[in-house]
């Protein structure tokens, strides 16, 4: 299943993850949207795509500031059909950087298309999409909130107590 992690800064999200696809040997291409703000859904899919096709070394030329969703998607597919068929490789996306409620239910949506990428684009290496947010993406999900849990497990990270701090500490 793909991975979305919620919750305050300091919590952990990235490190757990990054540690995580390390440690199991995955290739990871990490993105960060923080600089991204006030695109809509479709725009930040779209970067999130430039930032691939730059990664795989593929020129992003073709892709077209009015681009379609499946125009997007061919394009992502195109970046991955590059990789050893073998590979396992992660797509670790952070920091979306969206406030309204109809683009982030409609960035969700597209995560859900991004998930299905690796059925659809004849590709066959192992393929995993992690998402971490601030704000926990399921009080966005829409009519396919079944679908999307299909593809996605949701974790929401609590913040650090002083009392769970100081066990940590003691543990050290």
């Amino acid at each position: 299943s793909n991975l979305w992690l919620s919750g305050p800064p300091g919590t952990g999200k990235t490190v757990s993850v990054t540690r995580a696809l390390m440690l199991n040997d995955w290739l990871i291409f990490y993105f960060t949207l923080d600089g991204f703000t006030g695109l809509t859904a479709h725009q930040l899919l779209r970067e999130i795509c430039r930032y691939l096709l730059d990664r795989v070394g593929l020129d992003d030329s073709d892709l077209k500031n009015d681009c379609s969703l499946p125009e997007v998607l061919r394009h992502f597919t195109r970046a991955l059909a590059t990789q050893d068929n073998s590979a396992e490789i992660a797509i670790f996306i952070e920091e979306i950087p969206i406030n309204s409620e109809s683009e982030y239910s409609r960035f969700m949506e597209l995560a859900y298309h991004l998930s299905m990428l690796r059925e659809q684009g004849g590709f066959s290496c192992k393929l995993l999409w992690v998402f971490t947010s601030l704000v926990d993406p399921e009080e966005y999900l829409n009519e396919k909130r079944e679908k999307i849990r299909e593809r996605f497990d949701f974790l929401r990270l609590a913040s650090w107590t002083d009392e769970r701090s100081e066990e940590h500490t003691s543990e050290l």
